[in-house]
């Protein structure tokens, strides 16, 4: 019985998202305590795959219909979010979303994280690239100067914005896009760490 619940309510929120993220990246800061950080990850329908004192691991799963030939739609994790805690507070994470229709919600969540930059004075550092020529990953890394500031927060925040294929999610030969676009941001800062 159970088991069909589950699958209603997967069908249900597909038909809602499909196959596209929709997290306010920014609505999660560095600092956050595990309670917090827990309520907000809920807020936002993420379903926990690990919750440890040093770790708090979440995704959001929806479904696509699978090509021609199979019967159940093929259920894919859509956004992955990772935190390392240290001392109590999240001093990293790692948010990983992949888009496949309406590119719009990647182009809007990217332009949040640029305010935030722009806001926060953040000085652009490296670029890095694949090496491999048939990927297509490029990463950028940007830095915040937090002691120069008059606020409670101190260290250096780095913020790692990158954009690639995501090849864990294979929509088929039919697809004019074989892979969704994967869209990958990672928030640091070793102050709220510094052990």
């Amino acid at each position: 019985m159970s088991k069909y619940l589950i699958i209603t309510f997967i069908l249900i929120f597909s038909f809602i998202f499909k196959l596209k993220a929709d997290v306010e990246i920014t609505s999660y800061s560095l600092g956050m305590s595990p309670k917090m950080l827990h309520d907000k990850l809920v807020d936002d329908k993420f379903v926990f795959t690990r919750f440890k004192k040093d770790k708090i691991h979440a995704i959001k799963k929806i479904f696509f219909k699978a090509e021609s030939g199979n019967d159940l739609p093929d259920v894919v994790v859509s956004t992955k979010f990772e935190g390392k805690i240290c001392e109590g507070k999240l001093y990293q994470f790692n948010i990983r979303s992949s888009y496949l229709a309406n590119q719009t919600n990647l182009l809007l969540g990217r332009k949040q994280v640029y305010v935030y930059l722009k806001e926060n004075n953040a000085k652009g550092g490296k670029i890095a690239y694949s090496k491999k020529p048939e990927e297509s990953r490029v990463v950028e890394t940007y830095l915040i100067d937090r002691n120069s500031g008059s606020g409670s927060i101190r260290g250096i925040e780095e913020i790692k914005i990158g954009i690639t294929e995501d090849k864990s999610i294979n929509l088929g030969s039919n697809q004019v896009n074989k892979h969704p676009l994967l869209v990958q941001y990672q928030f640091k800062n070793k102050w709220f760490c510094p052990s």
